[in-house]
C-alpha cells in the first residue's frame, strides 16, 4: 500500500506555520480572545478550517454552521435533530460531519451541500479523521471502529480490542495511527487501522483527544486536566502538569512544538516545547469548550455550549506579515503526478517545498518544474515572490 504523509486539511494547517518558522522576528501584538456571534444557542462539538478564512462549526440538534470570512458570520446550514460530533476536511472541498447513530455526512462541494455517506450504525461517532482524500476513520461508542478506502463511498467495521467507547483518532500515515477514549484505553495500529494493540497509558481518566505530530511524537488530553505525553510513539507515555483539574477536549498541534487544548469553564492551554509544559490563556469565556482549531500559531478558533464561538487573535511576526496571498493567482495542476506550474504577477525568487513534517524537499526559482521525483503525498509550498512571500499546498498522486 502506497504511504500517505498527511491528510491534506493538515498541510493546509502546517503551512503558515512553516512560514513563521522561516527567519522571522517578533513584532509586538495583542494576543486575544474574541467572542464571535454564531447565531445559535445549541452546543457546539466541533470546528474545522481549511484556510483562514473557510471554517465550519457543527453541534447538537444538527447544527452546521459555515463561514468565509474569517468567522465574522456563520451561515446556518443546519440539517436535521441528529447530534453532530465532529467535523472533518480533507481538502477545501471534501469534508466530512460525524454523530449520533453512526451517522456520516460528507461533501465535495465545501460545505455547499451534504450527503449521506452512511446512517443507522449501531454507535454514536465521536471523531473522524482522513489521511488522504480516500482513505479515512470514524471511531465511536462500544469500541466501534470504521475505516474507509473510498472517499466513504464504503465503510467497513474493523476490531478495536476493546468495548470501551472510543473518543478520538489520529493518523500520521495511511498505516500508523492511534486512538484514545474511556478509563484511559490507548490503542495503536500499524496496518491501517485492521487491528489494534494496547498501548498503556497509565491513567484511568477518560481520554478525549489525541494528536500526534509524528509517528514518534504525540499528545492526549481527557477528563480531570489529564495531558499525556509520547515521544517513543506510545511505548510510554508520561503524564504532564496540566495546571486545571478542568475537563480537557481536544488537542491541536500546529507544529512539533506549538499545541492547544480546549476545556470545560473556558480553559485553553499552550505549549511551545512539544507538550512538556502547558501555559493557561485567558479565553474570556467559562462555557464548556468541546474542541480547537489552530489555522497556525496566531489564527484559531474555539467553540463550546451556547453556541459559543471564540477566535484568537496572536501576537504576529515580520515572517507572518510578509504572507500575502494576493500575489499568487493559481498553483495547478493540484493533485499532481508530475509537473507543477505556480501562476503569478511577481518574479519568483525561490520556491521551497517542504513535507508534512516540515523538513525542507525541494527548492526552485522557476514557475513550472517537476515534482515527480518526491513521493506521493501532501506537500506545502513556500513561495518567495520580490513582493513578499505566499503559501500553498499540493498533493503529489
Amino acid at each position: 500500500m502506497r504511504k500517505e504523509l498527511y491528510s491534506y486539511s493538515k498541510q493546509l494547517l502546517f503551512t503558515s506555520t512553516l512560514l513563521i518558522g522561516l527567519g522571522a522576528s517578533p513584532a509586538a501584538s495583542a494576543q486575544t480572545w474574541v467572542n464571535q456571534a454564531s447565531g445559535v444557542t445549541e452546543t457546539l462539538n466541533s470546528v474545522f478550517f481549511t484556510s483562514p478564512q473557510d471554517g465550519h462549526a457543527v453541534g447538537s440538534d444538527g447544527t452546521i454552521l459555515k463561514t468565509s470570512d474569517s468567522g465574522n458570520t456563520w451561515v446556518d446550514n443546519s440539517s436535521g435533530s441528529l447530534s453532530f460530533n465532529c467535523v472533518f476536511f480533507i481538502s477545501q472541498g471534501q469534508g466530512y460531519i460525524a454523530g449520533s447513530n453512526g451517522t456520516i455526512l460528507a461533501t465535495s462541494d465545501g460545505g455547499g451541500s451534504w450527503n449521506t455517506s452512511l446512517t443507522g450504525a449501531p454507535f454514536p461517532a465521536n471523531s473522524i479523521f482522513f489521511i488522504s482524500p480516500t482513505h479515512g476513520w470514524v471511531v465511536g461508542g462500544n469500541g466501534s471502529v470504521l475505516a474507509t478506502i473510498n472517499a466513504g463511498v464504503n465503510w467497513d467495521q474493523k476490531p478495536s480490542g476493546t468495548p470501551l467507547g472510543l473518543r478520538s483518532v489520529h493518523f500520521v500515515s495511511d498505516t500508523i495511527g492511534w486512538l484514545v477514549g474511556d478509563a484511559g484505553v490507548i490503542r495503536k495500529s500499524i496496518d491501517s487501522g485492521n487491528t489494534w494493540a494496547a498501548q498503556t497509558s497509565g491513567v484511568t481518566a477518560g481520554l478525549n483527544s489525541v494528536y500526534f505530530t509524528s509517528d514518534m511524537h504525540g499528545v492526549a488530553v481527557g477528563t480531570s486536566g489529564t495531558i499525556l505525553v509520547t515521544t517513543d510513539g506510545g511505548t510510554t507515555w508520561t503524564a504532564a502538569t496540566s495546571g486545571t483539574t478542568s475537563t480537557l477536549t481536544n488537542v491541536h498541534f500546529t507544529s512539533a512544538t506549538e499545541g492547544w487544548v480546549s476545556g470545560a469553564a473556558g480553559t485553553i492551554l499552550r505549549t511551545t516545547d512539544g507538550g512538556t509544559t502547558w501555559t493557561a490563556m485567558t479565553s474570556g469565556t467559562t462555557n464548556f469548550l468541546g474542541a480547537i482549531h489552530m489555522v497556525d500559531s496566531t489564527l484559531g478558533w474555539a467553540v463550546g455550549s451556547s453556541g459559543k464561538i471564540i477566535r484568537y487573535n496572536g501576537a504576529t511576526t515580520t515572517g507572518v506579515a510578509e504572507v500575502t496571498t494576493s500575489t499568487i493567482t493559481n498553483i495547478y495542476p493540484n493533485p499532481t503526478s508530475g509537473m507543477l506550474t505556480i501562476q503569478t504577477n511577481d518574479k519568483i525568487k525561490t520556491v521551497s517545498i517542504y513535507n508534512a513534517i516540515g523538513a525542507l524537499v525541494q527548492t526552485e526559482t522557476k514557475n513550472t518544474f517537476s515534482v515527480a521525483l518526491l513521493p506521493v503525498g501532501m506537500y506545502m509550498v513556500r513561495i518567495e515572490t520580490v513582493n513578499g512571500i505566499s503559501a500553498a499546498s499540493f498533493i503529489r498522486e
